[in-house]
């Protein structure tokens, strides 16, 4: 068995690649982003064992239920073997130039 995997930004562009191939590799995904829809859509493309987490990383009390899921995960071995994360975090602030 793989492991498990989070995958952050897996709505859209490069996370929802790592998604993809990640499941494709035999890991349980947990895909999460800020849009419900297309995050349901990936999971049923990815098929059954996989899971989605709407959240806004840029929001600090989001990001921290993303935490305390990850840590219940492990926790309460339900997904076994190791955990890696992967994906993309998009911020909404520019540098200042």
């Amino acid at each position: 068995m793989a492991g498990t995997a989070l995958v952050t930004g897996a709505s859209s562009g490069i996370g929802r690649v790592f998604a993809r191939e990640l499941a494709r590799e035999g890991y349980k995904v947990t895909c999460t982003a800020r849009s419900r829809d297309r995050l349901e859509a990936l999971v049923r493309e990815l098929g059954d064992g996989h899971r989605v987490l709407v959240a806004d990383l840029s929001d600090s009390s989001q990001l921290q239920s993303v935490v305390d899921d990850v840590e219940r995960i492990a926790l309460e071995k339900s997904f076994p073997g190791r955990y890696i994360v992967a994906g993309e975090v998009a911020g909404n602030e520019r540098p200042e130039q």
